[in-house]
Protein backbone atom coordinates (compact mmCIF):
# COMPACT_ATOMS: atom_id res chain seq x y z
CA UNK A 1 0.00 0.00 0.00
CA UNK A 2 0.94 3.43 -0.78
CA UNK A 3 0.70 6.11 1.94
CA UNK A 4 -1.36 8.33 -0.35
CA UNK A 5 -4.86 8.22 -0.86
CA UNK A 6 -5.57 7.73 -5.11
CA UNK A 7 -7.97 11.05 -4.05
CA UNK A 8 -7.04 13.59 -2.15
CA UNK A 9 -9.93 14.05 0.66
CA UNK A 10 -8.64 17.82 2.13
CA UNK A 11 -8.29 19.40 -1.89
CA UNK A 12 -7.49 22.79 -1.37
CA UNK A 13 -9.86 24.77 -3.96
CA UNK A 14 -9.75 28.18 -5.04
CA UNK A 15 -12.87 29.12 -3.55
CA UNK A 16 -11.90 27.44 0.19
CA UNK A 17 -8.68 29.46 -0.12
CA UNK A 18 -10.59 32.36 -0.64
CA UNK A 19 -12.95 32.04 2.38
CA UNK A 20 -9.97 31.42 5.00
CA UNK A 21 -8.48 33.80 4.03
CA UNK A 22 -11.22 36.09 4.53
CA UNK A 23 -12.19 34.23 7.79
CA UNK A 24 -8.31 35.74 9.09
CA UNK A 25 -9.18 38.77 8.21
CA UNK A 26 -12.44 39.13 9.46
CA UNK A 27 -13.92 40.53 6.28
CA UNK A 28 -17.72 40.78 5.43
CA UNK A 29 -17.72 38.01 2.82
CA UNK A 30 -18.20 40.70 0.02
CA UNK A 31 -14.64 39.91 -1.53
CA UNK A 32 -14.92 36.37 -1.25
CA UNK A 33 -17.96 36.75 -3.08
CA UNK A 34 -16.32 39.20 -5.63
CA UNK A 35 -13.62 36.67 -6.33
CA UNK A 36 -16.03 33.69 -6.72
CA UNK A 37 -18.48 35.23 -9.18
CA UNK A 38 -14.80 35.96 -11.16
CA UNK A 39 -13.62 32.26 -10.67
CA UNK A 40 -17.08 31.52 -12.39
CA UNK A 41 -16.64 33.96 -15.42
CA UNK A 42 -12.99 32.14 -15.92
CA UNK A 43 -14.29 28.97 -16.27
CA UNK A 44 -17.00 30.03 -18.55
CA UNK A 45 -14.28 31.76 -20.72
CA UNK A 46 -12.03 28.44 -20.79
CA UNK A 47 -15.24 26.60 -21.70
CA UNK A 48 -15.84 29.14 -24.64
CA UNK A 49 -12.26 29.17 -25.66
CA UNK A 50 -11.93 25.43 -25.91
CA UNK A 51 -15.35 25.08 -27.72
CA UNK A 52 -14.46 28.21 -30.18
CA UNK A 53 -13.83 26.43 -32.96
CA UNK A 54 -16.80 24.31 -32.79
CA UNK A 55 -18.91 26.87 -32.43
CA UNK A 56 -17.64 29.34 -34.74
CA UNK A 57 -16.45 31.77 -32.45
CA UNK A 58 -12.90 32.51 -34.12
CA UNK A 59 -12.73 35.79 -36.37
CA UNK A 60 -13.33 39.22 -36.69
CA UNK A 61 -16.47 40.75 -34.39
CA UNK A 62 -16.00 43.69 -37.06
CA UNK A 63 -15.22 46.70 -34.26
CA UNK A 64 -12.01 47.97 -32.29
CA UNK A 65 -11.55 48.23 -28.83
CA UNK A 66 -10.44 51.53 -27.18
CA UNK A 67 -6.89 50.84 -27.56
CA UNK A 68 -7.72 50.58 -30.96
CA UNK A 69 -7.42 46.48 -31.13
CA UNK A 70 -9.63 44.39 -33.68
CA UNK A 71 -12.55 42.90 -31.45
CA UNK A 72 -12.96 39.20 -31.99
CA UNK A 73 -15.85 37.59 -31.37
CA UNK A 74 -14.44 35.87 -28.37
CA UNK A 75 -13.30 39.31 -27.15
CA UNK A 76 -16.90 40.49 -26.66
CA UNK A 77 -18.22 36.89 -25.61
CA UNK A 78 -15.62 37.20 -22.61
CA UNK A 79 -16.44 40.72 -21.81
CA UNK A 80 -20.30 40.22 -21.45
CA UNK A 81 -19.40 36.89 -19.51
CA UNK A 82 -17.16 38.86 -16.75
CA UNK A 83 -19.42 41.98 -16.95
CA UNK A 84 -22.66 40.19 -15.90
CA UNK A 85 -20.95 38.06 -13.19
CA UNK A 86 -18.86 41.08 -11.28
CA UNK A 87 -22.42 42.91 -11.55
CA UNK A 88 -24.22 39.70 -9.95
CA UNK A 89 -21.67 39.31 -7.22
CA UNK A 90 -22.97 42.39 -5.70
CA UNK A 91 -19.93 43.43 -4.56
CA UNK A 92 -18.56 45.75 -7.12
CA UNK A 93 -19.43 49.27 -8.07
CA UNK A 94 -17.02 50.12 -11.09
CA UNK A 95 -16.00 47.88 -13.71
CA UNK A 96 -13.28 49.06 -16.27
CA UNK A 97 -12.64 46.98 -19.61
CA UNK A 98 -10.18 47.26 -22.50
CA UNK A 99 -13.34 46.59 -24.75
CA UNK A 100 -15.27 49.79 -23.09
CA UNK A 101 -14.71 53.23 -24.20
CA UNK A 102 -16.57 54.52 -20.57
CA UNK A 103 -16.42 52.56 -16.73
CA UNK A 104 -19.57 50.53 -16.02
CA UNK A 105 -21.37 52.05 -13.22
CA UNK A 106 -23.24 49.27 -11.51
CA UNK A 107 -26.70 49.71 -10.77
CA UNK A 108 -27.64 50.70 -7.43
CA UNK A 109 -29.00 47.79 -6.52
CA UNK A 110 -26.58 45.90 -7.38
CA UNK A 111 -23.81 47.70 -5.81
CA UNK A 112 -20.94 47.01 -3.38
CA UNK A 113 -17.63 48.41 -2.65
CA UNK A 114 -15.02 47.04 -5.26
CA UNK A 115 -13.47 48.84 -8.21
CA UNK A 116 -12.35 46.06 -11.08
CA UNK A 117 -9.98 46.95 -13.77
CA UNK A 118 -9.65 44.41 -16.41
CA UNK A 119 -8.63 42.76 -20.01
CA UNK A 120 -11.37 39.71 -20.33
CA UNK A 121 -9.43 38.21 -23.42
CA UNK A 122 -5.78 39.53 -23.19
CA UNK A 123 -3.85 37.81 -26.36
CA UNK A 124 -7.11 37.71 -28.48
CA UNK A 125 -5.21 38.59 -31.91
CA UNK A 126 -3.48 34.58 -31.26
CA UNK A 127 -6.95 33.20 -30.97
CA UNK A 128 -7.23 31.45 -34.11
CA UNK A 129 -4.09 30.41 -33.98
CA UNK A 130 -4.65 28.23 -30.51
CA UNK A 131 -1.97 29.52 -28.78
CA UNK A 132 -2.35 30.81 -25.01
CA UNK A 133 -4.34 33.66 -24.06
CA UNK A 134 -5.76 35.12 -20.80
CA UNK A 135 -7.90 36.86 -18.84
CA UNK A 136 -6.30 40.30 -16.38
CA UNK A 137 -8.06 41.95 -13.45
CA UNK A 138 -7.20 44.09 -10.54
CA UNK A 139 -9.15 44.95 -7.78
CA UNK A 140 -9.41 47.93 -5.54
CA UNK A 141 -11.65 49.45 -2.99
CA UNK A 142 -13.70 52.74 -3.74
CA UNK A 143 -12.11 55.37 -1.04
CA UNK A 144 -15.08 57.87 -1.35
CA UNK A 145 -18.10 57.86 -0.30
CA UNK A 146 -19.43 60.01 -3.19
CA UNK A 147 -21.72 57.79 -6.19
CA UNK A 148 -19.43 55.61 -8.16
CA UNK A 149 -18.03 57.30 -10.81
CA UNK A 150 -15.15 56.40 -13.32
CA UNK A 151 -12.99 58.68 -11.18
CA UNK A 152 -12.94 55.71 -8.24
CA UNK A 153 -10.92 53.61 -10.80
CA UNK A 154 -7.96 55.97 -11.23
CA UNK A 155 -6.25 54.78 -8.24
CA UNK A 156 -2.26 54.16 -8.08
CA UNK A 157 -1.50 50.37 -8.52
CA UNK A 158 -0.25 50.61 -4.83
CA UNK A 159 -3.96 50.41 -4.11
CA UNK A 160 -4.63 47.28 -5.46
CA UNK A 161 -6.18 44.84 -2.86
CA UNK A 162 -5.70 42.00 -5.11
CA UNK A 163 -4.93 40.98 -9.25
CA UNK A 164 -4.34 37.85 -11.39
CA UNK A 165 -4.50 36.73 -14.35
CA UNK A 166 -5.94 33.62 -16.07
CA UNK A 167 -4.80 31.57 -18.54
CA UNK A 168 -6.19 29.46 -21.15
CA UNK A 169 -3.41 27.38 -22.24
CA UNK A 170 -2.84 23.17 -22.45
CA UNK A 171 -4.67 23.73 -18.98
CA UNK A 172 -6.32 26.64 -17.41
CA UNK A 173 -4.91 28.05 -14.27
CA UNK A 174 -5.45 30.73 -12.06
CA UNK A 175 -2.99 32.91 -10.62
CA UNK A 176 -4.26 35.45 -7.70
CA UNK A 177 -1.78 37.59 -5.67
CA UNK A 178 -3.20 38.82 -2.27
CA UNK A 179 -1.99 40.24 0.74
CA UNK A 180 -0.84 36.14 1.00
CA UNK A 181 1.58 36.35 -1.93
CA UNK A 182 0.99 34.87 -5.12
CA UNK A 183 -0.63 31.38 -5.48
CA UNK A 184 -1.49 29.26 -8.31
CA UNK A 185 -4.67 27.49 -9.13
CA UNK A 186 -5.27 24.63 -12.15
CA UNK A 187 -8.75 23.97 -13.32
CA UNK A 188 -9.97 20.65 -12.65
CA UNK A 189 -12.35 20.38 -15.46
CA UNK A 190 -13.85 16.98 -13.95
CA UNK A 191 -14.93 18.84 -10.40
CA UNK A 192 -15.32 21.99 -12.32
CA UNK A 193 -13.05 23.42 -9.10
CA UNK A 194 -9.64 25.33 -9.38
CA UNK A 195 -7.10 23.53 -7.05
CA UNK A 196 -4.05 25.14 -5.51
CA UNK A 197 -0.77 23.27 -7.05
CA UNK A 198 1.44 26.20 -6.20
CA UNK A 199 1.81 27.80 -2.86
CA UNK A 200 3.46 31.06 -1.95
CA UNK A 201 5.09 31.67 -5.31
CA UNK A 202 8.41 33.40 -5.85
CA UNK A 203 10.49 34.51 -9.17
CA UNK A 204 13.80 33.30 -9.02
CA UNK A 205 16.01 36.45 -8.77
CA UNK A 206 17.69 35.74 -12.05
CA UNK A 207 16.86 33.90 -15.11
CA UNK A 208 18.35 33.24 -18.59
CA UNK A 209 15.08 34.11 -20.73
CA UNK A 210 14.30 37.11 -22.49
CA UNK A 211 10.71 38.13 -24.01
CA UNK A 212 10.49 40.82 -26.29
CA UNK A 213 9.17 41.29 -29.72
CA UNK A 214 12.61 41.87 -31.80
CA UNK A 215 10.35 42.59 -34.80
CA UNK A 216 10.34 46.24 -33.73
CA UNK A 217 13.95 46.05 -33.41
CA UNK A 218 14.52 48.61 -36.00
CA UNK A 219 12.28 50.83 -33.76
CA UNK A 220 14.21 50.32 -30.24
CA UNK A 221 16.66 52.84 -28.34
CA UNK A 222 20.20 52.26 -28.02
CA UNK A 223 19.36 51.35 -24.55
CA UNK A 224 16.95 47.95 -25.23
CA UNK A 225 19.42 47.39 -28.20
CA UNK A 226 22.53 47.34 -25.59
CA UNK A 227 20.73 45.03 -23.06
CA UNK A 228 19.50 42.32 -25.86
CA UNK A 229 22.85 42.42 -27.07
CA UNK A 230 24.83 41.30 -23.67
CA UNK A 231 22.01 38.60 -23.44
CA UNK A 232 22.91 37.20 -26.93
CA UNK A 233 26.82 38.05 -26.22
CA UNK A 234 27.47 37.79 -22.73
CA UNK A 235 30.79 39.72 -22.41
CA UNK A 236 31.50 37.38 -18.98
CA UNK A 237 31.57 34.34 -21.40
CA UNK A 238 28.17 32.87 -19.54
CA UNK A 239 25.74 31.04 -21.70
CA UNK A 240 23.31 33.07 -23.70
CA UNK A 241 20.01 34.08 -22.42
CA UNK A 242 17.35 32.03 -24.74
CA UNK A 243 14.64 34.21 -26.71
CA UNK A 244 10.96 33.38 -25.90
CA UNK A 245 7.88 35.61 -27.39
CA UNK A 246 4.38 33.95 -27.56
CA UNK A 247 3.04 37.84 -28.29
CA UNK A 248 0.25 37.19 -25.80
CA UNK A 249 0.74 38.89 -22.67
CA UNK A 250 -0.04 36.79 -19.95
CA UNK A 251 1.03 34.06 -21.52
CA UNK A 252 4.79 35.43 -21.21
CA UNK A 253 4.34 36.79 -18.28
CA UNK A 254 3.71 33.53 -17.02
CA UNK A 255 6.53 31.95 -18.41
CA UNK A 256 8.81 34.35 -16.82
CA UNK A 257 6.75 34.44 -13.37
CA UNK A 258 7.38 30.15 -13.30
CA UNK A 259 10.93 30.31 -15.40
CA UNK A 260 12.43 33.58 -14.04
CA UNK A 261 13.62 35.97 -16.36
CA UNK A 262 12.69 38.92 -18.52
CA UNK A 263 9.43 40.64 -20.28
CA UNK A 264 9.99 43.42 -22.00
CA UNK A 265 7.09 45.97 -23.80
CA UNK A 266 9.42 49.18 -24.11
CA UNK A 267 8.53 52.35 -25.14
CA UNK A 268 10.38 52.83 -28.92
CA UNK A 269 10.27 55.08 -31.43
CA UNK A 270 7.20 53.97 -33.19
CA UNK A 271 4.94 53.66 -29.73
CA UNK A 272 7.58 56.24 -27.55
CA UNK A 273 4.72 56.37 -24.78
CA UNK A 274 4.47 52.42 -24.74
CA UNK A 275 1.26 50.70 -25.88
CA UNK A 276 -0.29 53.02 -22.82
CA UNK A 277 -3.04 55.53 -23.27
CA UNK A 278 -1.87 57.99 -20.86
CA UNK A 279 -0.02 61.31 -21.23
CA UNK A 280 2.12 63.27 -18.65
CA UNK A 281 3.12 66.22 -18.58
CA UNK A 282 5.76 67.32 -15.94
CA UNK A 283 8.54 69.54 -14.64
CA UNK A 284 11.64 67.14 -13.00
CA UNK A 285 13.03 69.46 -11.26
CA UNK A 286 10.96 73.00 -9.74
CA UNK A 287 13.15 75.38 -8.64
CA UNK A 288 16.26 74.19 -9.33
CA UNK A 289 17.83 77.34 -9.84
CA UNK A 290 17.58 76.96 -5.45
CA UNK A 291 19.60 73.48 -5.43
CA UNK A 292 22.95 75.19 -4.32
CA UNK A 293 21.54 77.01 -1.48
CA UNK A 294 19.44 73.86 0.02
CA UNK A 295 16.40 75.89 -0.07
CA UNK A 296 13.07 73.33 -0.55
CA UNK A 297 12.72 71.96 -4.38
CA UNK A 298 9.53 69.77 -5.92
CA UNK A 299 8.64 67.58 -9.26
CA UNK A 300 5.53 68.41 -10.55
CA UNK A 301 3.24 66.58 -12.81
CA UNK A 302 -0.25 66.35 -14.67
CA UNK A 303 -1.62 62.75 -16.06
CA UNK A 304 -4.12 63.38 -18.88
CA UNK A 305 -5.89 60.58 -20.68
CA UNK A 306 -4.80 60.12 -24.69
CA UNK A 307 -7.78 61.63 -26.18
CA UNK A 308 -7.69 59.81 -29.76
CA UNK A 309 -6.62 56.60 -31.03
CA UNK A 310 -4.07 58.20 -33.83
CA UNK A 311 -0.50 57.65 -33.07
CA UNK A 312 0.92 59.76 -30.05
CA UNK A 313 1.94 63.09 -31.28
CA UNK A 314 2.39 66.73 -29.33
CA UNK A 315 -0.98 67.19 -30.02
CA UNK A 316 -2.27 64.65 -27.35
CA UNK A 317 -0.51 66.97 -24.43
CA UNK A 318 -2.36 70.40 -26.11
CA UNK A 319 -5.65 69.33 -23.45
CA UNK A 320 -7.10 72.05 -21.12
CA UNK A 321 -6.59 71.53 -17.33
CA UNK A 322 -10.03 69.87 -16.74
CA UNK A 323 -9.05 66.96 -18.90
CA UNK A 324 -6.73 65.64 -16.21
CA UNK A 325 -7.07 62.64 -14.40
CA UNK A 326 -4.49 63.00 -11.58
CA UNK A 327 -1.96 65.85 -10.84
CA UNK A 328 0.46 66.19 -8.17
CA UNK A 329 3.83 67.20 -6.97
CA UNK A 330 6.40 66.14 -4.95
CA UNK A 331 8.50 68.36 -2.18
CA UNK A 332 11.70 67.59 -1.56
CA UNK A 333 12.43 69.55 2.38
CA UNK A 334 13.34 68.62 5.67
CA UNK A 335 11.13 65.82 4.42
CA UNK A 336 9.74 64.20 1.34
CA UNK A 337 6.40 64.31 0.45
CA UNK A 338 4.07 63.88 -2.39
CA UNK A 339 0.56 65.91 -2.52
CA UNK A 340 -1.89 63.73 -4.80
CA UNK A 341 -5.26 64.42 -6.81
CA UNK A 342 -6.95 61.74 -8.65
CA UNK A 343 -10.01 64.15 -8.67
CA UNK A 344 -11.64 62.99 -5.35
CA UNK A 345 -9.79 65.72 -3.43
CA UNK A 346 -5.96 66.34 -2.37
CA UNK A 347 -3.90 63.66 -0.06
CA UNK A 348 -0.58 64.11 1.14
CA UNK A 349 2.12 61.27 1.60
CA UNK A 350 5.38 61.43 3.72
CA UNK A 351 8.40 59.17 2.91
CA UNK A 352 9.60 56.89 5.64
CA UNK A 353 12.86 56.46 4.54
CA UNK A 354 12.82 53.90 7.21
CA UNK A 355 10.52 51.33 4.90
CA UNK A 356 10.97 53.14 1.81
CA UNK A 357 7.24 53.75 1.22
CA UNK A 358 5.07 57.10 1.45
CA UNK A 359 2.11 57.02 4.23
CA UNK A 360 -0.76 58.90 4.25
CA UNK A 361 -0.47 61.17 6.81
CA UNK A 362 -2.98 64.18 6.04
CA UNK A 363 -6.33 62.93 3.54
CA UNK A 364 -8.69 65.11 1.64
CA UNK A 365 -6.70 68.35 2.41
CA UNK A 366 -8.61 71.37 2.51
CA UNK A 367 -7.46 74.91 2.04
CA UNK A 368 -8.89 77.41 4.72
CA UNK A 369 -11.35 79.71 3.30
CA UNK A 370 -9.02 82.97 3.71
CA UNK A 371 -5.88 83.21 4.76
CA UNK A 372 -3.05 85.64 6.31
CA UNK A 373 0.14 84.92 3.66
CA UNK A 374 0.77 86.31 0.61
CA UNK A 375 3.70 84.94 -1.69
CA UNK A 376 4.68 87.43 -4.43
CA UNK A 377 8.54 88.00 -5.49
CA UNK A 378 8.01 91.21 -4.52
CA UNK A 379 11.49 92.75 -6.13
CA UNK A 380 9.68 93.03 -9.56
CA UNK A 381 7.34 95.36 -8.25
CA UNK A 382 8.74 98.17 -10.78
CA UNK A 383 6.72 95.87 -12.98
CA UNK A 384 3.52 95.17 -11.56
CA UNK A 385 0.25 96.80 -12.77
CA UNK A 386 -1.91 99.00 -11.02
CA UNK A 387 -4.60 95.66 -9.83
CA UNK A 388 -1.77 94.14 -8.24
CA UNK A 389 0.26 97.43 -6.45
CA UNK A 390 -3.36 98.05 -4.77
CA UNK A 391 -3.85 94.29 -3.89
CA UNK A 392 -0.64 94.35 -1.95
CA UNK A 393 -1.15 97.83 -0.49
CA UNK A 394 -4.18 96.34 1.07
CA UNK A 395 -2.44 93.50 2.50
CA UNK A 396 0.59 95.97 4.01
CA UNK A 397 -2.10 98.31 5.20
CA UNK A 398 -5.71 96.77 5.40
CA UNK A 399 -8.17 99.69 5.89
CA UNK A 400 -10.45 97.99 8.06
CA UNK A 401 -7.57 97.94 10.80
CA UNK A 402 -7.07 94.20 11.05
CA UNK A 403 -3.50 92.73 10.86
CA UNK A 404 -1.69 92.91 7.93
CA UNK A 405 -0.45 89.69 5.83
CA UNK A 406 2.86 88.37 6.21
CA UNK A 407 5.11 87.80 3.20
CA UNK A 408 6.61 84.59 2.35
CA UNK A 409 8.35 83.54 -0.81
CA UNK A 410 10.75 80.71 -1.09
CA UNK A 411 10.83 81.27 -5.05
CA UNK A 412 10.53 77.66 -5.69
CA UNK A 413 6.77 77.07 -6.71
CA UNK A 414 6.20 74.05 -5.00
CA UNK A 415 7.51 75.03 -2.03
CA UNK A 416 5.35 78.21 -2.22
CA UNK A 417 2.22 76.60 -3.11
CA UNK A 418 2.40 74.00 -0.34
CA UNK A 419 2.61 76.28 2.16
CA UNK A 420 -0.21 78.09 0.84
CA UNK A 421 -2.31 75.21 0.36
CA UNK A 422 -1.49 73.90 4.22
CA UNK A 423 -2.05 77.43 5.51
CA UNK A 424 -3.93 79.43 3.50
CA UNK A 425 -3.36 82.75 1.76
CA UNK A 426 -2.63 83.62 -1.78
CA UNK A 427 0.22 82.89 -3.82
CA UNK A 428 1.21 84.82 -7.28
CA UNK A 429 2.92 85.23 -10.39
CA UNK A 430 1.00 88.03 -11.97
CA UNK A 431 1.77 88.91 -15.42
CA UNK A 432 3.66 92.23 -15.78
CA UNK A 433 5.61 94.46 -18.19
CA UNK A 434 8.60 92.54 -17.96
CA UNK A 435 6.90 89.00 -18.44
CA UNK A 436 3.36 90.03 -20.27
CA UNK A 437 1.68 86.49 -20.85
CA UNK A 438 3.22 85.52 -17.28
CA UNK A 439 6.58 83.27 -16.33
CA UNK A 440 5.06 79.77 -15.32
CA UNK A 441 4.21 77.31 -18.07
CA UNK A 442 0.72 76.00 -18.38
CA UNK A 443 1.06 72.16 -18.90
CA UNK A 444 3.16 71.33 -16.30
CA UNK A 445 3.06 73.88 -13.86
CA UNK A 446 0.09 75.92 -13.39
CA UNK A 447 -2.07 73.15 -14.79
CA UNK A 448 -0.80 70.21 -11.93
CA UNK A 449 -1.23 73.22 -9.10
CA UNK A 450 -4.55 74.94 -10.48
CA UNK A 451 -6.11 71.04 -10.22
CA UNK A 452 -4.56 70.30 -7.10
CA UNK A 453 -5.87 74.02 -5.67
CA UNK A 454 -9.19 73.43 -6.90
CA UNK A 455 -9.58 70.03 -5.42
CA UNK A 456 -8.52 71.41 -2.34
CA UNK A 457 -11.67 73.37 -2.38
CA UNK A 458 -9.33 76.86 -3.55
CA UNK A 459 -9.25 78.61 -7.08
CA UNK A 460 -6.39 79.26 -9.46
CA UNK A 461 -6.79 82.27 -12.10
CA UNK A 462 -4.93 83.56 -14.63
CA UNK A 463 -6.69 87.00 -13.57
CA UNK A 464 -8.89 86.80 -16.11
CA UNK A 465 -10.16 83.00 -16.65
CA UNK A 466 -9.84 79.97 -14.91
CA UNK A 467 -6.45 78.27 -15.00
CA UNK A 468 -8.13 74.92 -15.90
CA UNK A 469 -10.12 76.79 -18.61
CA UNK A 470 -7.37 77.43 -20.81
CA UNK A 471 -6.70 76.05 -23.97
CA UNK A 472 -2.96 74.85 -24.80
CA UNK A 473 -1.37 76.28 -27.98
CA UNK A 474 2.14 75.35 -27.01
CA UNK A 475 4.05 72.60 -25.27
CA UNK A 476 5.94 75.57 -23.18
CA UNK A 477 2.80 77.92 -22.76
CA UNK A 478 2.90 80.32 -20.09
CA UNK A 479 0.39 82.03 -18.13
CA UNK A 480 -0.20 84.70 -15.12
CA UNK A 481 -1.12 82.45 -11.99
CA UNK A 482 -2.79 83.46 -9.23
CA UNK A 483 -3.90 81.00 -6.67
CA UNK A 484 -4.90 80.05 -3.35
CA UNK A 485 -7.51 80.06 -0.73
CA UNK A 486 -11.14 81.41 -2.28
CA UNK A 487 -11.28 84.56 -0.46
CA UNK A 488 -8.26 85.98 -1.04
CA UNK A 489 -8.48 85.06 -4.58
CA UNK A 490 -11.63 86.72 -4.81
CA UNK A 491 -10.44 90.09 -3.31
CA UNK A 492 -7.81 89.73 -6.01
CA UNK A 493 -10.08 89.37 -8.72
CA UNK A 494 -12.08 92.52 -7.85
CA UNK A 495 -9.14 94.52 -7.84
CA UNK A 496 -8.46 93.62 -11.43
CA UNK A 497 -11.92 94.56 -12.20
CA UNK A 498 -11.69 97.25 -11.04
CA UNK A 499 -9.40 98.72 -12.97
CA UNK A 500 -10.40 97.21 -15.71
CA UNK A 501 -13.60 99.35 -15.64
CA UNK A 502 -11.88 102.68 -15.17
CA UNK A 503 -9.25 102.14 -17.94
Amino acid sequence: MTDRAPFDTNVLTLTRFVMEEGRRARGTGEFTQLLNSLCTAVKAISSAVRKAGIASLYGIAGSTNVTGDQVKKLDILSNDLVINMLKSSFSTCVIVSEENKNAIIVEPDKRGKYIVCMDPLDGSSNIDCLVSIGTIFSIYRKTSTDEPSEKDALQSGRNIVAAGYAVYGSATMLVLATASGVNCFMLDPAIGEFILVDKDVKIKKKGNIYSLNEGYAKYFDPAVTEYIKKKKFPEDGTSPYSARYIGSMVADVHRTLVYGGIFLYPANSKSPKGKGKYVVCFDPLDGSSNIDCLAPIGTIFAIYKKATEDEPSETDALQPGRNIVAAGYALYGSATLVALSTGQGVDCFMLDPALGEFILVDKDVKIKKKGKTYSLNEGYAKYFDPAMTEYLQKKKFPEDGSSPYGARYVGSMVADVHRTLMYGGIFMYPANQKSPKGKLRLLYECNPMAFIMEQAGGMATTGTEPVLDVKPESLHQRVPLILGSPDDVQEYLACVQKHQKSS
